[in-house]
């Protein structure tokens, strides 16, 4: 399944009233783009916004419930820091760096399609839930400002130089 087509499948499955689902972002392939803007319309709870112009995804972070990564393999996602620094828990299927997801309770990370989608449900209906992930997303997130990491090259630079 490619990774957009999990995104809708997810968002089919989960039927909260409360929650609205929206696909961001874009295919290189025009056809392929076109087929799954037509295939999110017979979702009901699912919005098909398409590209977001550079700059504007930070305010999709900062308004979101919950991110959901759709990748299957990368490094260390500046979407996961992103969502943080906003209180936004990260849902991700395969990634889970250095498994901080887990670790601090920032999310759900659950490799199997049927799980995943019944921890997302989840944290969707239980508001207590969803408030302790965000904050322990929003505490994770501040381990990744511009500060504290320009503080932790520091540190190395003073080591290397005795």
């Amino acid at each position: 399944m490619e990774a957009t087509e999990f995104f809708i499948d997810l968002a089919d499955r989960i039927t909260l009233d409360d929650w609205t689902f929206h696909l961001i972002g874009f295919a290189d392939d025009d056809e392929y783009f076109e087929e799954l803007r037509q295939k999110s319309k017979s979702v009901d709870g699912l919005i098909f916004e398409g590209p977001v112009p550079p700059g504007e995804d930070m305010e999709w972070y900062r308004r979101a419930g919950l991110f959901v990564n759709t990748s299957t393999a990368e490094g260390f996602p500046n979407s996961f820091i992103q969502s943080w620094i906003h209180g936004t828990p990260v849902a991700s299927m395969e990634v889970d760096p250095d498994g901080l997801i887990c670790e601090h309770k920032a999310g759900v990370h659950e490799p199997k399609f049927g799980k995943f989608v019944g921890e997302v449900e989840t944290l969707l209906k239980n508001s207590e839930l969803h408030a302790e992930k965000s904050r322990n997303a929003r505490q994770l997130g501040k381990q990744f400002n511009i500060r504290s990491t320009a503080m932790k090259y520091l540190e190395i630079y003073r080591e290397l130089l005795g």
